[in-house]
């Protein structure tokens, strides 16, 4: 944004006129006769493509403003889905918690029930195999809400002693009809930054190719004042000023890239 706001006060009328350029010469003769000649010149291409250069400016700056603000807001709406991930996962842990405590206490009863001669080993086995399963499952669980925290904590830049957050709250209850998507699309098209953005940098386009059509043709032209003072040695001196004209003629490069 600051380098966009740079080029835009750049494409003002002080930046337009550019450089003020001064040319200055002395001659000399072995008779005496000296000539000092100044000639300070301005070019004003600048002015010639000031508006373009400004509206080209002004379309940049509009572009990099919905690009900052579109990356904002897709780094809000990814933090936004880590931290329900992060939710998700807490609450999966105890969904899978539940399930081993209620797969070790059937695992136990049957245990007691072999021991007494009520079940098979079969089915003993079969409950043992339930309930690994069920610690397998928490512990994946468990893993999973670390994976989660770490990619919330790198979102929001945290390290160290500031990753030391708990997250508290539970998932929103899903809609109870879906969405309507008919107007999807026309309403994306609607807010896109992406598409401002876009549309602003073709018109900064647009205007810059106007510029460098401009200085395809006139390269250079300045306007100033001329002052000439000589004398020819003998008490005969002259001082002249008029305007001076500068043309920068395209002959070996005509900028057609």
């Amino acid at each position: 944004l600051g380098i966009a706001a740079g080029e835009l006060q750049l494409a003002t009328l002080g930046g337009a006129l550019g450089a003020t350029h001064v040319d200055a010469s002395y001659r000399s003769a072995g008779d005496g006769a000296r000539e000092y000649e100044l000639d300070v010149v301005q070019d004003v291409v600048g002015l010639i493509t000031l508006p373009r250069a400004r509206a080209a400016a002004n379309a940049t700056l509009a572009a990099t403003r919905a690009t900052a603000i579109a990356t904002a807001i897709r780094l809000v709406a990814r933090t936004e889905i880590a931290f329900r991930d992060v939710i998700a996962a807490v609450q999966m842990v105890e969904l899978r918690r539940t399930a081993f405590e209620a797969a070790d206490a059937a695992a136990t009863l049957r245990e007691r029930m072999f021991t007494s001669g009520g079940t098979s080993p079969l089915a003993q086995a079969r409950e043992r195999a339930a309930r690994e399963q069920a610690r397998i499952d928490l512990a994946q669980a468990e893993a999973n809400v670390e994976q989660r925290r770490e990619t919330l904590n790198s979102l929001l830049g945290l390290s160290g002693s500031r990753t030391k957050w708990t997250a508290a709250g539970m998932l929103p209850d899903a809609p109870a009809e879906a969405p309507s998507l008919d107007d999807i699309e026309g309403a994306a098209v609607a807010v896109s930054l992406d598409l401002v953005a876009a549309r602003a940098r073709a018109e900064g386009a647009v205007n810059r190719a106007g510029v460098e059509r401009v200085r395809s043709v006139l390269p250079d032209f300045g306007v100033g004042v001329a002052l000439v003072d000589d004398d020819d040695g003998h008490g005969n001196a002259h001082t002249g000023i008029g305007p001076a004209v500068r043309i920068g003629i395209p002959l070996f490069d005509p900028r057609r890239g």
